[in-house]
């Protein structure tokens, strides 16, 4: 449910923040810039909202000095002292958003159903003793009907929801794969591999769910606005992939060395995008938007509604796109040394990528395939003996292309990070194990940046 400020707090109220706003992550008062008279909770979303992302001490210090403040207990702006009567736990301070209530009863509602029909056929063929090939191949079938309500929010402060769907599709597809494993010695392994695979939609992105926020224009029958839904025309990516690795076992299989390349060409990627709708270059198919003209002025039409801006963000398929790179691996159990000790190990693995894909609205330039950092280090020390493990484990990786903008400048970027986690067990019988797991032990942050403006705290 969702309440606003029936009266100022302080001095201060604004009309755009919630009581639910508190346990999104958003600080009431800090809006704008302004930090008075709110409910601001904790250095870090302060830190956010003013932009502030180096010299942690002096911020925590400064939001200690002016905005401490808990969600319990809201404080003069001027004395600096608690006042029991803006508490944000004062009933009488806020009152019931019917309109904001039922839109968040229905924004991640949606109805899916899915039929998949499969055949699998699959040979083996030793032509040497040392050769293994495995070829086969797999025909699938999906049929999916899928619809999903919009939220519509209307100049005039009222809401409406919009049945959109529902929406059929059949998607067929035939994935033939050939495998090849060449073991010349017992410690020596090659294995080459041409297969197809697809990628289906997540069910999220397939449902047209979504928010149509409308704005007077500049005609009593044109308007302004925004759509945020999601793309029932969604098709599954397709890749075909060839793969090439070396493995060297270590005496007695205590570990391995290994070198692999790869290729993949991936045909329908799935990328989330937003665009100008009004701009000539949009591609508007299977978006349920089309172009019309009002008064001589070029406008896009949605659910019988004439726009003459009209900001869309939802998913898409690119055209085509290619991943390639080479992977190094390392893992070795330090068997030979003396007990306890000979219950070590490691295990370090390196993978340099390439990537590209080509996109409608930028048919001249490719951009870095989405989701896909540059490259990826992994490095592990453990310790197995008698039931017990005890793991730390390092993983870096680099910038990733989270959002693709209608121009590279507006492109959001998932900033590079490492992360350090550590397990530790004790297996106490073939029914019972007590574990501890720890995550992220450095606490580092999750970003994202466009490019040319300042990191953002996600």
């Amino acid at each position: 449910m969702r309440y606003e400020p029936t009266t100022k707090l302080n001095g201060y109220s604004n009309p755009n923040i919630f009581l639910s706003d508190s346990f999104n992550g958003i600080p009431y008062g800090v809006q704008a810039g302004n930090v008075f008279g709110g409910f601001p909770i904790g250095p870090a979303i302060y830190k956010q909202q003013l932009g502030a992302f180096d010299n942690t001490a002096a911020w925590e210090a400064d939001f200690d000095q002016n905005v401490g403040h808990t969600l319990d207990e809201q404080f003069n702006e001027y004395t600096r002292l608690p006042d029991p009567a803006t508490t944000i736990k004062n009933p009488a301070l806020w009152q019931f958003r019917l309109n904001d209530s039922s839109a968040n009863s229905v924004e991640d509602d949606y109805s899916l159903s899915e039929k998949l029909t499969g055949i699998y056929l699959m040979g083996s063929y030793n032509p040497i003793k040392s050769l293994n090939v495995i070829a086969g191949a797999r025909f699938e079938q999906a049929k999916s009907v899928v619809s999903a309500p919009i939220e519509k929010d209307n100049p005039d402060g009222s809401f409406e929801i919009i049945t959109n769907g529902p929406y059929s599709k059949t998607f067929t597809d035939v994935l033939p794969d050939v495998l090849l494993r060449w073991e010349p010695r017992s410690d020596l392994q090659f294995r080459a591999s041409v297969t197809s695979t697809i990628g289906r939609p997540d069910y999220i992105l397939l449902a047209p769910k979504g928010k149509i926020q409308i704005h007077t224009g500049p005609f009593p029958d044109v308007f302004t606005g925004s759509l945020s839904v999601g793309n029932p025309d969604l098709k599954p990516y397709q890749s075909t992939n060839l793969d090439l690795s070396a493995a060297y076992y270590l005496p007695k299989q205590h570990g391995v060395i290994m070198v692999g390349l790869f290729s993949k060409n991936v045909d329908n990627p799935i990328y989330s995008y937003g665009y100008e709708a009004t701009d000539p270059d949009a591609d508007l198919s299977g978006t349920g938007l089309t172009r019309n003209t009002v008064n001589g002025l070029p406008v896009v039409d949605y659910q019988g509604i004439h726009f003459s801006q009209m900001a869309v963000s939802s998913q898409a398929n690119a055209e085509s796109g290619m991943i390639k790179g080479v992977e190094f691996t390392y893992q070795q159990d330090f068997t030979f040394l003396p007990s306890p000790f000979d219950g070590l190990g490691v295990s370090l693995n390196y993978t340099k990528i390439d990537s590209e894909v080509t996109i409608f609205n930028r048919p001249d330039q490719n951009t870095r395939f989405f989701l896909q950092p540059d490259e990826i280090e992994n490095f592990e020390v453990y310790y197995e003996k008698n039931g017990f493990q005890a793991r730390l484990a390092w993983h870096h990786q680099g910038d990733a292309l989270i959002f693709l903008g209608s121009e590279p400048r507006l492109d959001e970027w998932l900033r590079a990070r490492g992360q350090l986690d550590a397990r530790v067990s004790y297996r106490i019988n073939r029914l019972w194990e007590v574990y501890f797991d720890a995550r992220n032990l450095r606490d580092d942050p999750y970003r994202t940046y466009f490019v040319g403006i300042n990191y953002t705290f996600r």
